[in-house]
């Protein structure tokens, strides 16, 4: 029986990274579009329908981007209300 050997393949986290941000970009522009075309009640479906992703995928990307503190989430009864931070988003 061999030793596992261990892969020489190496993870190219640059890229990953680029990719995340490229995605993050691409749901904030889908986002401004539709909060200028229809006010501020837009549904993440919405968006999630805009950018051609699922609602999960962009829950999931609306998080990280509250992590980076670019997007404030509030509930509001059982809906969550997200506003974006103009001035961080700019700095971003």
């Amino acid at each position: 029986m061999r030793p596992a050997e261990k892969s020489t393949r190496r993870y190219d986290s640059t890229l990953r990274r680029r990719q995340a941000e490229q995605n993050r970009r691409t749901i904030l522009d889908a986002a401004t579009t539709l909060f200028a075309e229809r006010g501020w009640a837009v549904a993440v479906r919405d968006i999630a329908d805009a950018v051609g992703i699922t609602e999960r995928a962009a829950l999931s990307l609306l998080r990280a981007l509250e992590a980076d503190a670019i997007v404030a989430r509030r509930k509001d009864g059982r809906r969550n209300v997200y506003t974006v931070d103009v001035d961080a988003l700019m700095a971003h």
